[in-house]
């Protein structure tokens, strides 16, 4: 499972799927549009059902990549735990992995029920070229002793910020995200 909030999806979430697979030997990767997101308190710019959309484009003829609404049918605030606790119940035996990025594992401790996470999934941490493996592996220790798989990460030097503001400025987004999604939000780039 990747999840976020893909505002919008781009090709840096893409390549840090398709990664954690390669490396991981993962059969799939869910890509979980994130409905009410705990850590953005504005939301999202782009509607939930829009940023489904142009997800589920992205992968459409990718088959190990899959689109997933799982948290968009949620009131409030969507947590990684109970998006988990649903996965682990729709595949029952599977081997589960949940993938963030190295920022986001110093403030792990802190999420709701981080404890049932690493009981759910074994952790996927990516790690952006110039980032400290070794003081990752630290932090990681100490939060999920033996559930915790590093994963080497590309350059790839694009954020969903960029894409807002290269569509804002009217310029063209095709080497920042995946064709369909530069077709839709070129050729509807507000909802």
């Amino acid at each position: 499972m990747l999840g976020g909030s893909f505002d919008p999806l781009h090709n840096g979430h893409i390549a840090l799927a398709k990664e954690a697979a390669r490396q991981l030997h993962l059969d799939r990767v869910l890509l979980v549009v994130a409905g009410a997101p705990p850590h953005k308190p504005d939301g999202a710019t782009m509607s939930a059902v829009r940023r489904l959309a142009l997800v589920e484009a992205a992968v459409a003829d990718d088959p190990l990549l899959e689109a997933s609404d799982l948290e968009l049918d949620r009131d409030g605030p969507t947590f990684t735990a109970e998006t988990l606790e649903e996965i682990a119940a729709q595949y029952p035996g599977a081997d589960l992995w949940f993938v963030m990025g190295v920022d986001q594992l110093a403030g792990f401790a802190s999420w709701r029920r981080p404890e049932d996470i690493v009981a759910l999934a074994r952790i996927a941490v990516a790690m952006r070229p110039g980032a400290d493996a070794s003081a990752a592996g630290d932090v990681a220790r100490g939060i999920a002793v033996g559930r915790v798989d590093l994963v080497e990460m590309p350059e790839v030097p694009v954020s969903s910020t960029l894409v807002r503001e290269y569509l804002a400025q009217g310029d063209s987004i095709r080497h920042l995200v995946p064709a369909a999604v530069a077709d839709l939000l070129e050729s509807a780039p507000a909802s």
